[in-house]
């Protein structure tokens, strides 16, 4: 999360893009999961903006993205 402030300067974009960079590097990762609020269009637009993909709504309500790694 980034205070508001600070929002809308690329800090949130640029850690998750070294975040999944990251877990890209390990052998053995195969996907990576990520959850927030349906109704929630910015989170929605910006991990799609990052490669993830909705599956499905889990037990909680809450949106299921994934990106599944070769």
């Amino acid at each position: 999360m980034v205070d508001y402030p600070h929002q809308n300067k690329g800090i949130g974009r640029r850690a998750m893009e070294l975040l999944l960079a990251e877990i890209r590097g390990f052998a053995d990762a195969r996907r990576i999961t990520i959850c927030y609020k349906p109704d929630n269009v910015t989170a929605r637009e910006f991990y799609a903006s990052l490669g993830f993909v909705e599956t499905n709504i889990d037990e909680l309500g809450e949106m299921v993205a994934e990106i599944v790694l070769q």
